[in-house]
């Protein structure tokens, strides 16, 4: 998703996802959208050094 540059809500409601369905979890919206703001920029800076 990130490669694609999927959006911080597309991601996060991907994790919401696999937390719900796949893991049997309560869903946590906050720290999802957190999660997913974390990885863009991880992926930002990234490319950043490559650059």
């Amino acid at each position: 998703m990130l490669l694609s540059n999927a959006t911080e809500q597309e991601i996060a409601s991907y994790l919401v996802n696999v937390e719900e369905e796949s893991m049997g979890l309560a869903p946590n919206k906050e720290n999802a959208v957190e999660i997913a703001q974390t990885l863009i920029d991880i992926k930002e800076w990234v490319i950043d050094e490559a650059s």
